[in-house]
């Protein structure tokens, strides 16, 4: 499971979890909740439901104070939180790392052969295995000054990925 993924199923966890334990709280205080237990939660790789196990789950404040000692123990331990700000964090936040599928997929492959190996040249071809994969010398010389680019050349771009190795200009 890769991470976004990962991310994505604790993030539904917590909302599961805050929505059974703490549901006489309103809006915002469950947005509060959500969003320290997911810091700990991520921070000391823990299950959502092990991170308020020591919380009463009656009063906000206490609640609130118990998971801003376990997420902020220095500045806790010090009184040095005077008012943290604690974003909301929705499972449409991470929609953003899992865009739809397939949105692009590019049809053909140019890898320059100084890099064929590369990491990024391997990721491509994991991540696009049905595409055509073209090994050229250099991309100069496949960009040749007599080969005619036309209306087709420019409304296929999406289509074509050239790999290539970065060049520095002196």
């Amino acid at each position: 499971m890769d991470a976004c993924q990962k991310e994505f199923n604790r993030l539904k966890r917590i909302k599961i979890l805050v929505a059974k334990n703490f549901s006489h709280f309103g809006l915002n205080k469950k947005q509060e909740i959500k969003r320290l237990i997911y810091e700990i939660s991520k921070r000391d790789n823990l299950n959502p439901a092990k991170v308020i196990r020591g919380a009463q789950t009656g009063e906000f404040n206490r609640i609130k104070e118990y998971l801003i000692s376990r997420r902020f123990p220095y500045a806790y331990a010090h009184r040095e939180i005077s008012k943290i700000y604690l974003p909301s964090i929705e499972l449409a936040a991470l929609d953003a790392f899992n865009p739809p599928k397939n949105k692009f997929y590019p049809k053909k492959i140019f890898i320059e052969r100084q890099v064929k190996g590369s990491y990024l040249a391997k990721r491509f071809k994991n991540a696009f295995p049905k595409a055509d994969f073209c090994q050229i010398s250099t991309l100069k010389d496949y960009l040749k000054p007599e080969k005619r680019y036309d209306t087709v050349d420019y409304n296929a771009r999406r289509d074509t990925v050239f790999n290539v190795r970065k060049q520095d200009i002196g």
